[in-house]
């Protein structure tokens, strides 16, 4: 588990079966990803055929826990294997249409590999805690066998450049600070104070996993070529939020605020 981040702070939803997945384009109006299907897709540097997966209405980022409440019986087999391989993984990814419970559903083309760090069996469901690890992007679907598998292949990690460390933290002062005005009047996925890693490249993700967006929108960041994209639509989209919020802000307009915000503490 990442420090600062434990597994009671996590904030995805656990498998209720009544949670519906956003459908349409992805929110940089690209075609929806559906996985690229080459004549021998197992001969592609990297590719991991049988790969199981696990479609959820939420998005997974890397370096951030997850919880899941397992009841389904094809997810039960699915740990049973997955554990006996000894390689305790699997991909989360996003449902583009359809629901998380009955199968079915159509899913995104990148995801993120969850490794298994806790498990609870109780009388109906699994309990099970896992951590972000690296993206992957699905290359091919294969049958669900009968949960869904997929041949996936390791996106690059992002590279980190000091001179981002003025955007990260301003990225991060945002953030704190929405989601600190959001908790004055609704409940929060994330406490305002939570920890992030001491990693810049892991905080980074960790950033975009509490700010207070949507899953398309936080598909989008998943989708990110660099740390600097990552950094700079976390802020846009952080700064998007914070126009919902304009009727709390008292006697300050949305750009006062935000600016307010910022310079708080030397935060700008």
């Amino acid at each position: 588990m990442e420090a600062g981040l434990p597994s009671d702070e996590s904030h995805e939803r656990a498998r209720d079966g009544d949670g519906e997945a956003p459908d349409g384009a992805t929110p940089d109006g690209e075609a929806p990803d559906k996985g690229a299907a080459p004549e021998d897709i197992t001969s592609v540097p990297g590719a991991r055929p049988g790969t199981a997966m696990f479609p959820l209405a939420s998005v997974l980022l890397p370096h951030v826990p997850i919880r899941l409440r397992i009841f389904e019986p094809r997810y039960r087999v699915m740990l049973g294997r997955i554990l006996a391989s000894g390689r305790p993984e699997f991909g989360v990814v996003l449902i583009e249409r359809g629901t998380e419970a009955g199968g079915g559903e159509v899913r995104f083309g990148v995801a993120t590999m969850a490794h298994i760090v806790q498990m609870a069996a109780q009388d109906d469901d699994v309990l099970v805690v896992a951590q972000g690890t690296h993206r992957v992007e699905v290359l091919a679907w294969g049958e669900d066998d009968p949960y869904p598998v997929a041949t996936v292949r390791a996106l690059p990690e992002l590279a980190w450049d000091d001179d981002l460390e003025p955007l990260r933290e301003q990225t991060e002062h945002l953030v704190r600070g929405v989601l600190a005005r959001a908790a004055e009047f609704a409940e929060t996925d994330w406490d305002p104070d939570v920890g992030l890693s001491e990693d810049p490249v892991e905080a980074a993700w960790q950033l975009a996993a509490i700010a207070p967006i949507g899953p398309l929108d936080r598909y989008r960041l998943l989708r990110a070529g660099s740390a600097e994209e990552l950094l700079s639509t976390t802020r846009s989209l952080t700064e998007d939020a914070l126009d919902t919020l304009e009727p709390t802000l008292g006697g300050d307009t949305v750009d006062q605020a935000l600016w307010r915000w910022l310079d708080e503490d030397g935060g700008a």
